[in-house]
């Protein structure tokens, strides 16, 4: 864990939420994270505690993090040595093959904001 920034340029202020549509991203209405397109950023909060503290990107940040998603980057940390692993022990991903499995998907559910810039 990293510490918090202490460079006022490297924090962005909170926009006004109260007219926030928050997404959820599971897909069975438990609480998880959740994501709302507000101004001109990116806001993620835990539905958990919808009170708490927010994540604020940019919406280069946002589409950085999608893209990263989706090729894999934050792939389950088995995954990340397949390659490396000559016995072909890493991976273990569902199926055994060293793919993430049905989370792989997930990007796509919350990078619809095009429409909303």
């Amino acid at each position: 864990m990293t510490d918090q920034p202490t460079d006022p340029s490297q924090i962005k202020p909170v926009p006004d939420l109260t007219h926030a549509e928050w997404i959820e991203t599971t897909e069975d209405g438990t609480p998880g994270v959740e994501i709302a397109f507000v101004e001109d950023v990116v806001v993620m909060r835990d539905g958990k505690d919808p009170d708490g503290p927010v994540l604020v990107f940019t919406h280069a940040e946002w589409d950085a993090f999608v893209e990263g998603a989706k090729d894999g980057e934050f792939d389950e940390p088995w995954n990340w040595d397949t390659e490396n692993d000559p016995t072909g022990a890493a991976g273990g991903g569902e199926g055994g093959d060293g793919t993430a499995g049905a989370g792989d998907a997930r990007a796509d559910t919350v990078s619809g904001h095009d429409g909303d810039r």
